[in-house]
């Protein structure tokens, strides 16, 4: 799996640093051209002062990358340079316009970074990263601002059995061998399942009934068909996003794979999705894949397979 072609949308903060430098060193690897794209908001479209805003962007987006190149050569010495573009466009949202573009070009995979908006602010504002995870037709890298170590070595897979998750664990097995890293496959069991015991943090459900997690284990190494040194399956119990978040930054993942399914409208903005929230809350760099709507009859097929004797 090759990512020959790498979106970076920057908003000019020191936030983009992390996201383009990860994309640099993903470049590196697979030899990538790379496009910054930034997206500037003015409303006076006969603004004579738009080709002179152009201009000036365009400077600094060229500046921040090579700063970043050049911390790259320093840190791990010279590498073939990589071809890049720079892209300043103006838009009322950005996240639509960053949308469309993506639409309009073959890239391979979008890095963004992550601000970790909650709350209110969160549920009326959403996020331009977000809102990108959730539309865009291509895989998106989220990077969260306190990253710091770029090597991708441990994989984390959530599995729900659903056709979405089976479409992460065929996208994660090439990614990792490519990269000669350790995948994690983990399901995470809803203490929703049991309502009287949830939110107590006990996993209630395997100490009164034990097998289920031996063979919800076989399941899950079924469903994923990889065995090795190279894998690990995970079964545990509790709040699905939450568990995963955790998860990741106990056993130290550097990356973690997951679908997402693009919940429209009023549901979404009362429930949102366990991926987003994943990506919402996660210190971990989170690739999202899978955004083509299945049939709910998919879906149900999906699940009872995994799920049959």
């Amino acid at each position: 799996m090759k990512f020959k072609k790498i979106l970076v949308p920057v908003d000019l903060t020191v936030f983009s640093d992390r996201a383009l430098e990860y994309a640099l060193r993903l470049g590196i690897h697979h030899q990538s051209h790379i496009t910054l794209l930034y997206v500037f908001d003015n409303y006076i479209h006969q603004d004579p002062s738009i080709e002179k805003q152009i201009k000036e962007y365009r400077e600094i987006l060229e500046k921040m990358f090579i700063r970043i190149e050049n911390k790259l050569v320093e840190e791990i010495g010279n590498f073939n340079p990589l071809a890049f573009n720079i892209q300043v466009l103006m838009g009322k949202h950005a996240s639509d316009t960053i949308l469309s573009f993506i639409d309009d070009h073959s890239f391979d995979l979008v890095v963004m970074e992550t601000h970790a908006r909650t709350g209110l602010n969160h549920v009326l504002l959403g996020s331009v990263t977000e809102k990108v995870v959730r539309h865009s037709s291509k895989p998106v890298l989220t990077v969260h601002h306190s990253l710091t170590d770029y090597n991708i070595r441990k994989i984390l897979v959530p599995v729900d059995f659903s056709i979405y998750a089976k479409k992460s664990v065929e996208f994660a097995i090439p990614f990792a061998r490519d990269l000669k890293a350790e995948l994690v496959f983990l399901h995470v069991i809803p203490h929703e399942f049991n309502p009287e015991f949830h939110g107590t943090g006990m996993n209630v459900i395997f100490q009164m009934a034990p097998e289920i997690k031996s063979h919800t284990s076989e399941k899950l190494c079924e469903f994923t068909r990889v065995k090795g040194n190279k894998s690990t399956h995970i079964v545990i119990e509790g709040k699905p996003y939450q568990s995963i978040v955790e998860y990741a930054a106990y056993s130290q993942c550097d990356l973690i794979i997951m679908a997402t399914r693009g919940l429209p409208g009023f549901k979404h903005l009362m429930l949102g999705s366990t991926t987003e929230k994943v990506v919402r809350f996660s210190e971990c760099p989170v690739l999202t894949i899978g955004r083509k709507i299945v049939s709910q009859a998919e879906n149900i097929e999906a699940l009872e397979a995994a799920l049959q004797h």
